[in-house]
């Protein structure tokens, strides 16, 4: 089920539901999410497979968000080859956009099994199970030289009806150990040593 994007929403920037990608491989069939920088789409292709797709507007702003786009994806291809991180599949450049095509989750993230599923509430075994994934993908970033900055629960994927967890969203991440920027990440999820 799609919804309805208002005009000022930054989803009206980007390619209507239905829109043909990757060589008309992929079509965009329903809008997952809108973040400051792109939107994520579940595409389907041929065999009725489901990915997840970000898209990020590629000639649109300023050289430094075109760095920031590139270091994202690079970052994320770097670290993609741990189970805890989601597969980023290839990415593709086309009609002025960016296209990032990873797995695709179909028990959505870590926020939306603790909030509305409560799949974690009393199964102490499963939620020990979950955080040794996310500690060891966490680990293996690290040992890559890659630091996320931005882990929260929106942005740790479900998989397996959660019994899987993987990392997404490598946006925010980096590979200096450490950073004269000021409150990056979530104002929500920062350690108090960085508000």
């Amino acid at each position: 089920m799609s919804r309805m994007v208002p005009v000022e929403s930054p989803a009206a920037q980007h390619p209507p539901l239905g829109t043909l990608i990757d060589e008309d491989t992929l079509q965009l069939v329903e809008l997952l999410g809108v973040g400051g920088y792109g939107v994520v789409y579940r595409a389907v292709d041929a065999f009725s497979s489901s990915y997840a797709v970000k898209c990020l507007i590629s000639n649109q702003g300023s050289s430094l968000r075109r760095q920031l786009h590139i270091r994202e994806i690079t970052l994320h291809q770097l670290a993609s080859a741990h189970p805890g991180v989601v597969t980023l599949h290839r990415v593709v450049e086309e009609r002025g956009y960016t296209y990032i095509i990873m797995d695709y989750a179909s028990d959505n993230d870590l926020f939306s099994q603790i909030l509305h599923k409560s799949r974690y509430l009393g199964d102490d075994q499963l939620l020990k199970h979950i955080f040794l994934q996310l500690v060891d993908a966490v680990d293996y970033c690290h040992s890559l030289g890659i630091y996320h900055r931005d882990l929260k629960p929106e942005n740790i994927l479900c998989f397996d009806r959660g019994h899987r967890i993987a990392l997404t969203d490598f946006g925010l991440a980096t590979t200096e150990k450490s950073s004269k920027e000021f409150r990056t990440g979530s104002v929500y999820h920062m350690s108090p040593g960085k508000l």
